[in-house]
C-alpha cells in the first residue's frame, strides 16, 4: 500500500508542476527537489529493515564482496536521482558529469573485486 502513498503525492506534485511554472518556474523546481528528496527518504526509510536483513544474511558469507554490491547500488541510485534532476531542470551537461561523475565512483570501488579476480585467474594459469 505504500505505493499508492507514494503515487498519489507524484500525482498531486505533476498537477502543481503543470500549474506553477507559468507563475514563478524558480518555485516549481524547489518543489520539484522537495518532493523527490522526500520520496526518496520515504522509500529508503521504509526498506531500511529489509536491506539490513540482507546486509546480515549475505554479509556472513561475503563481507567484502557484498560492501563493494552495497555501495555500488547506492552510488548509482544517488547518481541517477541527481541525473533526473539536473535534466528535469534543463540541466543536460551537469547530468552528463554527474552520470559520468558516478561511473568513474562505480569503477573504483570495483577494483579490489577486479584484482582478486585477476589473482584467481593467475593463481589458475600458474
Amino acid at each position: 500500500m505504500e505505493i499508492i502513498k507514494i503515487s498519489i503525492i507524484i500525482a498531486i506534485a505533476t498537477i502543481l508542476f503543470s500549474v506553477l511554472p507559468i507563475y514563478d518556474k524558480a518555485v516549481s523546481s524547489l518543489i520539484n527537489l522537495t518532493v523527490c528528496i522526500l520520496i526518496t527518504v520515504y522509500i529508503v526509510n521504509y526498506s531500511r529493515d529489509i536491506i539490513q536483513s540482507v546486509k546480515q544474511l549475505i554479509g556472513e558469507y561475503f563481507p567484502t564482496e557484498f560492501s563493494v554490491i552495497y555501495k555500488t547500488m547506492g552510488i548509482s541510485l544517488i547518481t541517477g536521482f541527481v541525473h533526473d534532476i539536473a535534466v528535469d531542470n534543463g540541466h543536460e551537461s551537469l547530468a552528463n558529469q554527474m552520470e559520468f561523475a558516478g561511473k568513474i565512483a562505480i569503477t573504483f570501488i570495483a577494483m579490489p573485486l577486479f584484482i582478486q579476480i585477476l589473482e584467481i585467474i593467475k593463481g589458475l594459469i600458474e
